[in-house]
Formats: C-alpha cells, sequence, structure tokens
C-alpha cells in the first residue's frame, strides 16, 4: 500500500477541528422545525455535472416541501468561467462557492441544510475536496448522497489499475444508473450495501436530450474524445486523429465538429498537435466559453446524424438521445468493452468509413443497436423524481428519530 503523501496527511490533520465542530453543531441542525422545506444542496464539481443536476432542480421546484440551491467548487468556477455562464442561461444561480479555503464557512451554512447531493466524491486524492464536504456535512447531522457521475465511474463501474479496487464512499447514499448487482468496477461491500438504483437524471430517457434548434446545412456528424486519460497510449491517439481525419476527407457530405473532454485544457504535446493539425474539422476547444455556450453537448448530440466517441459516458448519453454511437477501441482492452455493446466498436479507418456507410444506408439497425445498449446499461424512467423522492423519504425517517 502507498504511503500517505505528507501534504494529504497535514489537509487530514486540518479536517479535524472542522469535524468536531460540525459535531457540536449538529442538534442546532436537528432543531429546525419539520414543517420547514427540505433544503437540499446541488454541489457542482465539475462543468458537466450541470447536465446531471438540472432535472434534479426542475423537479424539485414543482415539490411544495423541498428547496433545491447550487453550490459550485471554487476551482471549477476558476477553470471554466463558462460554468456560471451555462446556468445563466437556464436562469440558475450559485448560492455558494466552496474550496479548502473556506471549509469552515461551509460549517455555517449547512446548518441550515438537511441534504447534500454530489457526483465526484469518493477516496481518490482528485476527489478530496467534495469528500472532505460530505464527511463535514455528515458530522452535523446532513443526509448525504453521491450520484454516480459517468459511465466509466471508479470504484463502481471502472477500475483504474494504478488505484487498484479500494475506492470508499463517505456519503450515506451511492446512487447509481443501473442495477448495484451489475457494477463492474469491482465495488467494495460498503459501498454496494450503500448503492441504491436510480437510472440517469441527464434528462428523460422517454423524450429527446433538446430540441434542435437550426439544423445544420449538412449532416452533422459530433466526435468527443477524452485522449488526455492515461490509458490512451499515444499510438491510441495516433490511429484516433488519422482515422478521424481519413474519414472526413472521405465523406464530405458530412459536417465534422470534434468536442475533446469538457474538463482537460492542457494536453500531452503530440494531443495538441494533434488537434492543430485537423482540416475541415470544427475542433470545439473546452477552454473557449464561447463554444461551450454555443454547441453544449445536449445540442451536439441532438443535432448530430450520428456520434464517435472513445469509451466514456457519451455513448450512454448519445444512446438516451436515441442517436446511433459507435465506440473507438483499437483493440485496446481496458476499460471493459463488454459494457458497450452491441455498439460498433472501431479498430481501424475501415470501422469508421463502414459507420458512416451505415449511416446512410442503415440507421435504423444502428438505432435498434442504441436502443439495446440503452436498456442494458441503465433502468428507465424518471430518475431525478426517484432521486428527490429518496431524499424525502429519508429525511421523514430522520425527523421521526
Amino acid at each position: 500500500m502507498k504511503k500517505q503523501p505528507l501534504k494529504s496527511f497535514l489537509r487530514e490533520l486540518t479536517l479535524l477541528p472542522l469535524l468536531k465542530t460540525a459535531s457540536r453543531s449538529r442538534e442546532r441542525t436537528r432543531s429546525r422545525k419539520p414543517e420547514t422545506k427540505i433544503k437540499l444542496v446541488l454541489l457542482i464539481s465539475r462543468t458537466h455535472d450541470i447536465d446531471l443536476l438540472c432535472n434534479i432542480y426542475r423537479r424539485a421546484a414543482e415539490r411544495s416541501g423541498i428547496e433545491a440551491v447550487f453550490w459550485a467548487r471554487r476551482k471549477v468556477l476558476e477553470e471554466f468561467p463558462a460554468t456560471r455562464e451555462l446556468l445563466k442561461k437556464r436562469g440558475l444561480e450559485i448560492e455558494f462557492t466552496v474550496g479548502h479555503g473556506n471549509l469552515k464557512d461551509a460549517i455555517s451554512r449547512l446548518m441550515q441544510v438537511d441534504a447534500l447531493l454530489n457526483t465526484v466524491e469518493s477516496s481518490i486524492a482528485e476527489h478530496k475536496v467534495a469528500s472532505r464536504l460530505v464527511r463535514i456535512a455528515r458530522a452535523a447531522g446532513v443526509r448525504t448522497y453521491t450520484l454516480q457521475h459517468a459511465f466509466e465511474n471508479i470504484g463502481l463501474t471502472y477500475i483504474d489499475p494504478e488505484i487498484g479496487n479500494n475506492i470508499n464512499f463517505a456519503a450515506d447514499r451511492i446512487l447509481t444508473w443501473g442495477k448495484p448487482e451489475n457494477l463492474t468496477g469491482n465495488p467494495t461491500p460498503d459501498t454496494l450495501a450503500k448503492c441504491v438504483a436510480v437510472g440517469c437524471p441527464k434528462f428523460n430517457p422517454e423524450s429527446p436530450v433538446c430540441n434542435q434548434e437550426t439544423p445544420p446545412r449538412q449532416p452533422l456528424i459530433a466526435i468527443f474524445e477524452g485522449l488526455h486519460a492515461k490509458q490512451f497510449s499515444p499510438d491510441y491517439r495516433k490511429h484516433f486523429f488519422h482515422d478521424l481525419q481519413e474519414t472526413a476527407n472521405r465523406f464530405q457530405e458530412f459536417i465534422f465538429m470534434l468536442k475533446p473532454h469538457p474538463s482537460i485544457t492542457k494536453r500531452a504535446p503530440d494531443h495538441a498537435a494533434a488537434l492543430r493539425s485537423l482540416n475541415n474539422i470544427t475542433v470545439l476547444d473546452p477552454a473557449d466559453p464561447t463554444n461551450n455556450t454555443t454547441w453544449p453537448t445536449p445540442k451536439l448530440l441532438a443535432t448530430a446524424r450520428g456520434v464517435i466517441t472513445t469509451p466514456s459516458t457519451i455513448a450512454l448519453d448519445t444512446a438516451l438521445n436515441d442517436t446511433p454511437v459507435a465506440v473507438t477501441r483499437y483493440r485496446m482492452e481496458s476499460p471493459n468493452y463488454k459494457r458497450y455493446q452491441p455498439l460498433p466498436l472501431l479498430d481501424n479507418t475501415n470501422d469508421w468509413h463502414n459507420f458512416l456507410q451505415d449511416l446512410q444506408r442503415n440507421r435504423q439497425g444502428l438505432k435498434e443497436k442504441t436502443g439495446s445498449f440503452r436498456k442494458r446499461v441503465i433502468i428507465p424512467g424518471d430518475a431525478a423524481a426517484r432521486i428527490l423522492d429518496i431524499v424525502e423519504e429519508e429525511h421523514k425517517k430522520t425527523i421521526l428519530r
């Protein structure tokens, strides 16, 4: 087992007084009147959390007994200023910004909160702020929920070889998109005991992601890549960009639009050079706020004739929109590509070309494969409503204790 880094160890020591302060304040939290509306905090840790949380917020607004508000990680607002703009376009605002430096301030605000829902809390280092906030919230008597944030979710559906299997979650409940028994990330027994299946709250699976606005002059092919991740080798990146360019050159009747991973602005030199070298392909730079607001992912998926993506949640997002999607593989074994079946898996240039030809000749057949994939990996129905039902039911039990 790796030794805990000194910096991380010292931060854990500084967290102990915060936990004690929150625990001493617990009775003030529980003294709130039972008839008061349940206050639910929706924590934004990444820009794309907005797609996960907005429907929960809207469903809460339809209920008389619950009030949802947005908190955000300071880091996401500093690195991606478009986050505020995306919320503003939907008529939403952030109530509180949290970071390492103001966790003590968060305690006083948690005294007026009944439930906290986040998306990226776990025991791994990059989730430390959300994890600490969840632990403080629990010490203050706030009910806590961690929502599965991705199809490839470490500790639930995905195993990182460098980190291993022993991933823990501090929240009281873990809300999963599919059935807990189907989780493929070797979750711990403690994690499984906390899991409850709710579905994916990004949007209602029975309806498209969003209404298409002005259709493009030519059919659009949307390309998504997360090639910054360490499991993708330079050779994988080389093949991906080669095949993308060859396909765009051959199928000039389509518009090709590439959207890199929205939370990455710094890339390996070969990755950045490959993006710059693309011809007749629109690259949506995630560091450009205009791109994020003009072409948010739901709009891109709703507009596209077809989608090609590296293995990621985008495959499921596309399936939820009933749009044909293919996943690049290049004979790589990890992640577990069986989870993407029966979607087309692309290993070479011919596979890319065959997918585009099928879009022209047999799009309905591709949509049937997309539907089969969707039904296999998530439970259907209104996930946002299910989540709020759980929050309300568990709050009532807390009040009665």
